[in-house]
């Protein structure tokens, strides 16, 4: 039996009159579901298992009442989780920053400040069911460049780098030289 005939069954032999709204068709999914969950947590696989029928039964319903052909969400679906199983989502973890990956392109990222940054980065992964993975370990992060390098320091000073030389061509075919005076290049008499 194909899903478009098992909603048309359904809808036909509701026992209690079928929803008039969407909103009502999935409070009962809702509902049914809470019932499944109360029951598995109580450790009643049988009444677990009428629940989920049930509640698949009242999703379809839903689903007839939102006007979604159930075949096509079902291909749709499939489709989501093959594209989700070919390109596999990590957080990257580099010395100070953390990017979201999928596949190669990234999604997403944000600095790192701390350990607990990190921790709670992780944690996140983890959350979402992401890999985990550090770009380069020896790599330094921005605040120990910092210390190993005073230049990159935002309160470094940093000393003036000299203009070079050049040449100018006057009119009368002479390369007088310039040097530099205050900033200006001058002619050199």
């Amino acid at each position: 039996m194909n899903l478009e005939a098992l909603q048309r069954a359904l809808w036909r032999s509701l026992p209690d009159p079928p929803p008039e709204t969407a909103q009502q068709a999935l409070a009962c999914v809702s509902q049914t579901l809470v019932e499944a969950i109360r029951a598995f947590e109580a450790d009643h696989l049988p009444q677990t298992q009428v629940c989920l029928e049930e509640t698949f039964a009242r999703l379809l319903i839903a689903m007839k009442r939102l006007d979604i052909n159930a075949e096509m969400a079902m291909e749709r679906v499939l489709l989501r989780f093959a594209q989700a199983a070919s390109q596999p989502r990590r957080f990257l973890f580099f010395g100070d920053r953390v990017e979201i990956r999928v596949g190669d392109e990234v999604r997403g990222g944000w600095p790192i400040f701390g350990q607990q940054d990190y921790e709670a980065a992780v944690a996140l992964a983890r959350t979402f069911g992401c890999d985990v993975a550090h770009a380069d370990s020896r790599q330094l992060s921005l605040f120990a460049a910092q210390e190993e390098f005073p230049a990159l320091a935002p309160t470094a000073t940093r000393r003036r780098l000299p203009v070079l030389r050049r040449r100018a061509t006057s009119s009368c075919g002479e390369k007088p030289s310039l040097r530099l005076i205050r900033g200006r290049q001058q002619p050199v008499r």
